[in-house]
């Protein structure tokens, strides 16, 4: 069955077949798909020329296609484009399920051309543009057989003169295609005349003589040799083994003499005269001695024992085991000494080898030339790989290549390059030009004029650099000069390397006056031009003009510094001066560091000093003309401050004064630091004028602002004009210009035109005031204030603890003299009120105590006269009524007895007293329950249950005769230890 992904290949149009969508393998998902190839089914029949082709053809939607279309089959050469190898249009009419079967190839049938190589095939639905992709056509797998040809098959046998080179494939018959036959080992098929047979291969026909004679057969003793050729050859010898000669005019042996085993394969005119010797072809060669061997050319000679040579033209071997591969005019002249080709050549030392190029000698015992023209390698085991006139004359000395290269100096190697010489034992020159290595060990690897002349000394290359001292390099540049023990430069020009393990990375210039000069010994350069070392290990990293004096001094880079000191050290800038010993400048320009461990970090014209022959540690950061003239005396930026005494410091700023030991400025402007470990942070004026900030006293400190004196010890002043004369005093003003001096010592003083506040997030308290003394805690005026929403002590609380605590142990925890308006509930233990008594009121006081109710009650009260009926309306206020709800009433007769009642109660805010007699005096009483909106929110609960840690406490425990810790609220509340640290 076809997948739903097959069937969407085929869309239809109407009653046409719509293109398949080229992205969804269109004909491989059109054929389900089945190919049939039809076979023969009798020995007789022909192999079918047809292909059968099933199929679901769908539309777009999935609906099978069931009415008859064209379609155009065709098979291809190639997937896409090709020829057209066949093709045929046939009706389809799929089914029901649009499901369809044709056979291809019963109007047209289908060639066997079709498939001589690949083959693809297509579908075209009427106009519609053909599927694709096509459709690779393979094997099935009884189409194996189809290897069978029909004829084949009808017989075992073959037609008479049915097989022959038209009928095999490729035209022949090979042994493989033949079978033994019954053949032995051994044998072989003969042709007797008249029928082929079975016989050996070392017999003619029938048993007959093995060979058939043409010249002439010569027998020697107990073994046979052949000679061929023409009359004039010769065979010379009566010894038990034979000779061979198959040339012409050639001759095996010496007259009168017995040669054994000599042997010439062909050729003309060659000699074999020895023992053992072989010619084997070629013109005139001589293989003159025992063993010798010549295998071919033409006038070469094989003289010494067991020598060869292969071939070429005038060569000779003439040393015992010696051979010469070919070439021309070339000679191996000593014991196993060996020229594998090329043309004049000569090994003439023992084991020596050219092994070609021209005018080669390799003369000495295990020398090797490679090729080239003109080399010579004539010391023990020297080589020379290649090139032209190179000479390789030391012991084991090698010249890879090149032209006019030496190699002098024992184990010495020259890799390549021209004219170079490497005369120093073990020196190296791997190329370049006109190169000396003349030092044991010394090495050139490229380049032009290097000149290594000191021991184990090394140019990588460049342009006449020269490392003359012991263990020196020059990695490469120009005129670079490596002169003392280990001594480096990397490169660049004109540079100097002059001390013991000195380095110079690059640099220099044109001209010698421009070079870089490392004279200190483990000196080094990195770079720049016109930088010069004379301490010890000393650094300068790049630059110009640079100076590194002193032992360990460095420089890392910049224009015209010194660093004259021992261990100095200079980031960069111009015109830096590191004078004593342990200074630094990180850069800047005319910074001066004079004092023994003293820093600048830089800036301009800063400057760094103290007493003489101490570690200074002097500092300046920065900024410009900035002065740190004593011993631990820091400046960390600014302009023009003077940091003069032991231990001071200035932050930044301009014209800030230091003079006293340990002693800050932060920063600011004109500031003066004058009091041991005194400190001003700031503020001050960009002239010497009343807004100078001025710390005089000893662990003074003024925090900023202008103006500001702090004269006192430990004195603190802050904001414009505070002055603190008196030891331990805190003053604070506010921008109010006129001065404000606290003259009290351990006073704190503070000047708020708009008041003070205090914000905090702690669970203690916002302040705390402690006076240990006699007088107030927290004492507050407040002059003008005026308005319900100030007050001379306004505290507000957004929790839901008291805004206010007092808590005194003997007097009153809070005293109030002047009204006293509050808002909200007052709960109280007991309350009253006190005033001067009045019958002796200097001598004593009367206490009343307040009225008490369960209820937010009012009471209502007066005296009426009553009417002619013994009748009275009381008329209340107008808000009565709506202030006051669940009314009592009490009615008292004034001089004379009388049943008054209430004889209308409160209604439309008045009521009626009735049953007295006229002119009676009534004294009446009325009480209310508030019902006011705040009463209504805020009904006050008669009894109430502890929870929390009030549970088990005590509001008044002294009075239940417990402890004060058994009491809820414990005073003082909140006080913390000794030293201000919260509880």
């Amino acid at each position: 069955m076809m997948s739903a992904k097959l069937r969407r290949c085929l869309r239809s149009s109407k009653p046409l077949l719509r293109r398949c969508s080229l992205r969804n393998a269109l004909f491989s998902s059109l054929i389900t798909v089945f190919f049939v190839f039809a076979s023969a089914t009798v020995a007789m029949s022909g192999v079918p020329h047809q292909i059968n082709v099933q199929g679901i053809l769908t539309d777009a939607g999935g609906t099978p296609v069931t009415s008859t279309v064209g379609v155009l089959f065709a098979i291809w050469n190639d997937p896409v484009g090709g020829d057209s190898l066949w093709s045929e249009v046939l009706p389809i009419s799929p089914d029901f399920a649009g499901r369809f079967d044709a056979i291809l190839g019963v109007s047209q049938p289908i060639p066997d051309s079709a498939f001589q190589g690949d083959a693809f095939l297509s579908m075209k639905v009427e106009t519609w543009p053909e599927l694709v992709p096509r459709q690779a056509l393979v094997s099935v797998a009884y189409a194996y057989k189809a290897g069978y040809a029909d004829e084949a098959l009808v017989s075992f046998r073959s037609a008479p003169v049915s097989v022959n080179s038209a009928a095999i494939i490729d035209g022949t018959i090979e042994l493989i295609d033949i079978g033994p036959n019954g053949a032995a080992p051994g044998q072989i098929m003969k042709w007797n005349g008249s029928v082929w047979m079975l016989a050996t291969d070392d017999v003619g026909p029938g048993g007959a003589s093995p060979w058939t004679v043409n010249d002439s057969v010569v027998f020697t003793n107990d073994a046979w040799g052949l000679l061929r050729g023409s009359a004039d050859n010769a065979v010379f010898g009566s010894g038990a083994r034979s000779m061979v000669n198959l040339g012409t005019a050639c001759t095996t042996g010496v007259s009168g003499s017995d040669i054994v085993y000599a042997t010439i394969a062909g050729g003309h005119a060659n000699v074999a005269g020895a023992a053992r010797s072989t010619v084997g072809g070629g013109y005139r060669n001589v293989a003159g001695n025992v063993e010798t061997t010549v295998g071919g050319g033409q006038l070469n000679t094989a003289s010494g024992a067991q020598s060869t040579v292969s071939g070429g033209m005038n060569n000779s071997a003439s040393g015992w085991k010696s051979a010469v591969a070919g070439g021309y005019a070339d000679t191996a002249g000593n014991e196993s000494s060996t020229v594998g080709g090329g043309e004049s050549n000569a090994a003439q030392g023992e084991y020596g080898t050219v092994s070609g190029g021209r005018a080669n000698k390799a003369t000495a015992i295990h020398s090797t030339i490679g090729g080239g023209a003109e080399n010579i390698a004539s010391d023990n085991s020297a080589t020379v790989a290649g090139g032209f006139s190179n000479w390789a004359t030391g012991y084991n000395s090698t010249v890879a290549g090149g032209v006019s290269n030496s190699a002098e100096g024992y184990g010495s190697t020259v890799g390549g390059g021209n004219g170079s010489l490497a005369s120093g034992a073990y020196s190296t020159i791997g190329g370049g030009y006109m190169n000396s290595a003349s030092a044991w060990d010394a090495t050139v690897a490229g380049g032009e004029g290097g000149q290594a002349t000191g021991y184990f000394s090394s140019i990588g290359g460049g342009y006449y650099n020269s490392a003359p001292g012991y263990a020196s390099t020059v990695g490469g540049g120009q005129y670079n000069h490596a002169t003392d023990t280990a001594a480096t430069i990397a490169g660049g020009s004109n540079n100097h390397a002059r001390g013991v393990y000195s380095f110079v990375g690059g640099g220099g210039g044109i001209n010698d006056w421009d070079s870089n000069s490392a004279l200190g010994s483990w000196s080094v350069i990195g770079g720049g031009h016109r930088n010069y070392i004379t301490g010890e290990k000393a650094f300068i990293g790049c630059g110009e003009d640079n100076l590194a004096q002193g032992n360990w001094s460095a420089i890392a880079g910049g224009s015209d510094n010194k660093a004259t000191g021992y261990d100095s050290f200079i980031g960069g800038g111009t015109n830096n001066e590191a004078v004593d010993e342990e200074t630094t400048i990180g850069g800047g320009y005319y910074n001066i560091a004079r004092s023994r461990n003293s820093t600048i970090g830089g800036g301009a014209h800063n400057e760094t000093d103290g007493p003489v022959g101490l570690h200074a540690n002097a500092t300046v950061g920065g900024g410009h003309q900035n002065k740190a003239l004593h011993q631990y005396a820091t400046i960390a930026g600014g302009g023009y401050n003077q940091a003069t005494a032991h231990s001071a410091t200035i932050g930044g700023g301009m014209d800030n004064r230091v003079t006293d030991t340990a002693a800050v400025v932060c920063g600011g402007s004109n500031n003066f630091a004058r009091g041991i470990y005194s400190v001003v942070c700031g503020g001050g004026s960009m002239y010497n004028s009343p807004d100078t900030n001025a710390a005089h006293g000893r662990w003074s400190v003024v925090a900023g602002g202008r103006g500001n004196v702090a004269l006192g010890d430990n004195s603190f002043v802050a904001g414009r004009r505070a002055q603190a004369w008196g030891d331990g005093s805190f003053v604070w003003a506010d921008n109010t210009d006129a001065d404000f001096v606290s003259s009290t010592a351990n006073e704190f003083a503070v000047r708020a035109g708009s008041g003070v506040r205090a914000e905090a997030s702690n669970s203690n308290y916002g302040a705390y005031f402690n006076n240990a003394g006699g007088g107030d805690g927290i004492r507050t005026y407040a002059t003008t204030s005026s308005g319900s929403n100030w007050a001379a002590l306004y505290a507000y609380n957004l929790g839901s603890s008291p805004a206010i605590y007092g808590y005194s142990s003997s007097g009153d925890a809070a005293y109030f003299a002047g009204p006293v308006t509050v808002t909200g509930y007052l709960t109280k233990g007991g309350g009253g009120f006190k005033i001067d008594h009045p019958l002796t009121p200097t001598d004593k006081y009367l206490n009343h105590s307040f009225v008490e109710s369960p209820d937010m009650k009012n009471v209502y009260d007066g005296v009426v006269a009553l009417d002619a009926a013994g009748e009275a309306w009381i008329t209340l206020p107008d808000w009565f009524g709506v202030l006051n709800k669940d009314f009592r009433y009490q009615l008292t007769c004034i001089g004379a007895f009388a049943p008054v009642y209430i004889a209308q109660e409160i209604a439309d805010n008045r009521f009626k007293i009735a049953g007295g007699s006229a002119g009676m005096k009534v004294s009446w009483q009325v009480t209310g329950i508030r019902q006011d909106d705040w009463a209504n929110a805020h009904r006050l609960p008669v009894e109430e249950n502890k929870s929390g840690g009030e549970l088990g406490k005590y509001l008044h425990p002294k009075e239940h005769g417990r402890p004060e810790s058994a009491g809820i609220v414990q005073g003082p509340a909140g006080k913390p230890e000794a030293g201000n640290e919260t509880q």
